[in-house]
């Protein structure tokens, strides 16, 4: 009586990496692990999403491509965002050189990096009659990171401190505008004076030229 040895089906483990939503294309993750008891048998490495996305629109590949590869070796190939993904549940496979597999959970949780925000530019105008207090606008800012508390400062070309900016972003008057020292500035007009503040909002105070007797008849 001959005993004939039977093919084995492959082992691979269950996995779970963790990575930065920074992470550039062809950072390794790791190499998952697998086996087979067969001797001489080699092993073919696929992977692929649990929502039925496939292999070729992951920003993942094993084995050195989307389709697979000889080893084990997870790598990012495209950009993460925490904020849109935060974990990527997907599967791996092993096939041996029969066609028997095995498969496992593949999880990779996307770490959060803080990002800088965006402030978007702006430009207000205020009468010099205005009180001090008086709102002119308000700035637009945003985070894509949950959960962020913004902070507003004026940096530059803000002269004699004219101007205030909220913690929720509204630029007002600190005093009034007919204190402040104005000089001629053309984007007002040819009948207006103002004063600029550089950086992503500018601030334009119009100040109207009194009437002489003659043009007020």
């Amino acid at each position: 009586m001959t005993l004939g040895d039977e093919p084995e089906s492959p082992y691979v483990a269950e996995t779970r990496y963790s990575v930065l939503e920074d992470a550039t294309p062809g950072t390794v993750l790791g190499t998952v692990v697998a086996s087979d008891e067969d001797v001489g048998d080699s092993l073919t490495y696929t992977i692929g999403a649990k929502d039925g996305t496939p292999a070729t629109g992951l920003p993942f590949q094993i084995g050195g491509s989307t389709a697979g590869g000889a080893t084990g070796v997870v790598q990012v190939i495209g950009a993460l965002d925490f904020e849109v993904q935060p974990v990527w549940d997907l599967w791996v496979q092993v096939t041996d050189t029969v066609g028997l597999t095995d498969r496992k959970d593949l999880t990779i949780n996307v770490l959060n990096v803080n990002e800088p925000p965006s402030v978007e530019s702006a430009s207000w105008s205020v009468s010099e009659v205005e009180a001090a207090g008086y709102v002119v606008g308000t700035v637009v800012a945003s985070d894509t990171d949950a959960g962020t508390v913004l902070t507003y400062a004026i940096i530059a070309g803000n002269t004699n401190t004219a101007f205030s900016v909220s913690t929720n972003g509204e630029v007002s008057l600190a005093q009034r505008p007919d204190s402040l020292d104005h000089s001629p500035c053309s984007p007002c007009g040819r009948r207006s004076y103002c004063r600029r503040a550089s950086g992503p909002a500018s601030l334009h105070l119009r100040r109207k030229q009194r009437q002489s007797p003659r043009s007020a008849q």
